[in-house]
């Protein structure tokens, strides 16, 4: 097969499809607990990269670097979305549907080293369309390019129209100072109808600084870590030259896993120390039946080296892998159960 990518690349057949040979090596597999991937972005560092933190249900786990792990808090509804507010601290969306026709939100902030909850935001919402609603909502918790945490705040009315989105910053412990909570000098990664925005959290300003892909879905963007690029499913794009790479045509249709014809990029991140991205790729005939396969690599876009880890590690249908903030571990799950790999360079 002719690989679509410069240099000398180690390929290797086995089985279970391609391998390209990683500029890194892998130490230990942790297993740390049980983990479910089924929340969108469920394995989420603290800021300091002590903690892990991972949901089973609606139940919260945290696990140290070595694998110790324990139950910090449970809940009877899903956790819909949670960030890390302080290296103490993660507030959660929880969301439930006792009918059909009920909307039940709450966001709850939850210390790890006590369990103790604080309550910020809750709202009740009827689902049925001959209903006019008034109820406040809220979306989020999100996390800003600088690092702060808030979360949107808006009225919900009849047929789903909004009054103007507020965005509300979850204050910092006093002892954390790793971000700053003021919102003029906190952005947000947003897209409009035309492309990619830079907001400013405020909401009182914004630039438009990509169009819209052709791959375009509602699904977010990341930005870089120097801010020269995006990253967006498959579509790695620098805002400079305009230039891109799709990986997307870095596999050969011929090679994907048994015989299927479709490959989608869910999951992905940047290194938080380096030029790497992280990614899902998920492999699937375009049917909405079929049994989709799962894979977890890293690309390198400055050495164009491309690696896909579950062979390395044989654990076939990694999910949700999530960087360490030193950018050496990542975290995913497997089978139900939560895992840190451990890598060294080269």
């Amino acid at each position: 097969m002719k690989l679509l990518l410069s240099g000398a690349i180690l390929l290797l057949l086995m089985s279970c499809g391609l391998i390209f040979a990683a500029d890194y090596s892998i130490g230990k597999v942790v297993e740390v607990g049980p983990g479910s991937p089924a929340i969108v972005g469920t394995l989420k560092w603290s800021p300091d990269g002590s903690t892990l933190a991972y949901f089973r249900d609606g139940a919260l786990y945290v696990s140290d670097t070595l694998g110790a792990s324990h139950l910090v808090a449970s809940s009877d509804m899903d956790a819909l979305r949670y960030e890390w507010q302080s290296n103490d601290d993660v507030v959660v969306h929880y969301k439930q549907h006792p009918s059909e026709l009920t909307d039940i939100n709450q966001l709850t902030k939850i210390n790890i080293k006590n369990g103790r909850t604080e309550q910020l935001e809750a709202f009740t919402r009827s689902l049925d369309p001959k209903i006019i609603s008034s109820t406040t909502a809220f979306s989020g918790p999100w996390r800003t390019v600088e690092g702060a945490t808030v979360y949107r705040s808006n009225v919900m009315q009849a047929k789903g129209s909004k009054l103007p989105e507020v965005v509300k910053p979850i204050s910092a412990a006093t002892a954390d100072k790793a971000a700053t909570t003021a919102l003029e000098s906190n952005h947000l990664l947003s897209w409009g109808d035309d492309g990619l925005y830079l907001v400013r959290a405020d909401l009182k300003e914004s630039t438009l600084v990509a169009p819209k892909p052709a791959n375009y879905c509602p699904l977010p963007a990341v930005l870089s870590p120097d801010r020269s690029c995006y990253l967006f499913r498959d579509l790695l794009y620098w805002f400079a030259d305009k230039r891109s790479i799709m990986l997307g045509t870095l596999i050969s249709k011929k090679d994907y896993p048994d015989g299927k014809t479709f490959c989608d990029f869910l999951f992905y991140s940047f290194n938080p120390q380096g030029t790497e991205i992280l990614f899902n790729m998920i492999f699937s005939n375009g049917s909405d039946n079929e049994e989709e396969i799962f894979r977890m690599g890293t690309y390198n876009y400055v050495t164009n080296q491309l690696t896909i880890l579950d062979p390395l590690i044989n654990k076939l249908g990694c999910e949700t892998p999530a960087y360490s903030p030193d950018g050496r571990k990542i975290a995913f799950c497997h089978q139900g159960k939560t895992y840190i790999l451990y890598r060294e360079a080269l």
